[in-house]
């Protein structure tokens, strides 16, 4: 079953080799941008992807943008289908300040779903 909510760290150890189970890193720090790359090429959760706030969940700076704009949903849907999310997998985001940076991950994910539909 497709969680719609938070799962406990419990929970997702049984699922670590379920492969309806996508999970991805997403730690970050505005003030040290290798900082979650670093942390992620030193320890993660087995299996998981890493995604770069500056790289992978924002597009391109340009004049009239904040520092993190949004990727459009075609850019995000091929970034997402590199990393294997289908709609029969369940992603598990992480990071390790309090959600700021996977909380974006999954709002994009419901982004690109719902772009998805109303394209289809």
């Amino acid at each position: 079953m497709i969680q719609q909510t938070i799962i406990s760290a419990e929970k997702l150890v049984g699922h670590l080799h379920d492969s309806h189970y996508l999970i991805i890193d997403c730690r970050f720090k505005l003030d040290q941008p290798n900082y979650g790359r670093n942390a992620y090429l030193s320890n993660h959760i087995p299996g998981a992807h890493y995604a770069h706030l500056d790289d992978d969940l924002s597009s391109s700076i340009t004049a009239t943008s904040g520092r993190h704009p949004l990727p459009t949903p075609e850019v995000l849907a091929q970034r997402f289908s590199r990393w294997g999310i289908d709609p029969h997998k369940q992603v598990i985001v992480y990071d390790d300040s309090g959600g700021s940076i996977a909380c974006r991950l999954w709002w994009l994910l419901t982004q690109v779903s719902e772009f998805n539909r109303e394209k289809n």
